[in-house]
């Protein structure tokens, strides 16, 4: 399904101009990170006001996606920096090891100075599970963190303040007409956030909170897709 969208952009009639596209499924990275990018430079006839900027589209698969909400969601509550290649030497090879098993499962390349043999693979994987007590992490994670909803209905931005060390996020939603206002509250969000680690806010777009929930699990805690794929991993060799 990745591939098809990719020829789809690829094939679209677009004005931006596309710039180039980094595979890093068929490359994957060190960290175990997979998916494709494509980079375009911005450009409107009619709103030039941005031209020239740079945008990037990553496509991923369902569990592509899933690896990296849980990589965020370690980073965010443990403070490390595993998605900029660094943290903990055992949550990176824990990372690399189940992107390897994802890789495995879609048949595609696997992630460099991995085993490829089912039984090293999930060795690996099932040792770094119990030694970092992954599940128990990510099950306490999802489980506490408190998502207070307020002026959601009909909302078309939304403002998602994650504190990770209360262990809550904030939701405000905004109306279409209301994006200047949203832009602002936003700013004054990370005005407030850039003196005090853990603190995040991010404004997205979403026709619901639900559309919400389920393309922006990173800020909500919401591993469930990654644990069950974990748990599919230690259970059993790959088929």
């Amino acid at each position: 399904m990745v591939r098809r969208l990719v020829a789809s952009y690829k094939k679209s009639s677009i004005k931006h101009k596309r710039l180039r596209i980094v595979d890093y499924i068929k490359q994957p990275r060190d960290s175990g990170y997979r998916g494709v990018h494509l980079i375009y430079s911005y450009y409107s006839d009619r709103k030039p006001t941005f031209n020239g900027l740079k945008i990037e589209v990553q496509l991923r698969s369902r569990p592509q996606h899933a690896w990296a909400t849980a990589v965020e969601t370690i980073d965010a509550f443990t403070g490390q920096a595993l998605k900029g290649g660094k943290g903990g030497r055992e949550w990176q090879r824990f990372f690399a090891l189940m992107g390897t098993y994802i890789a495995r499962k879609e048949k595609t390349s696997i992630v460099p100075d991995t085993p490829s043999t089912d039984s090293g693979l999930r060795g690996g994987i099932m040792y770094l599970a119990r030694t970092l007590d992954v599940d128990s992490h990510l099950q306490a994670y999802q489980a506490t963190l408190q998502s207070l909803e307020r002026d959601v209905k009909g909302a078309s931005y939304y403002l998602l303040e994650l504190d990770s060390k209360e262990w809550t996020a904030n939701i405000t939603g905004f109306k279409r007409a209301q994006l200047e206002v949203a832009l602002s509250r936003y700013a004054e969000a990370e005005k407030r956030n850039a003196e005090k680690p853990g603190l995040d806010a991010v404004l997205v777009s979403a026709a619901s909170l639900e559309e919400l929930k389920r393309v922006y699990p990173n800020y909500l805690a919401d591993t469930h897709v990654f644990l069950g794929i974990l748990r599919e991993a230690v259970s059993g060799p790959n088929r």
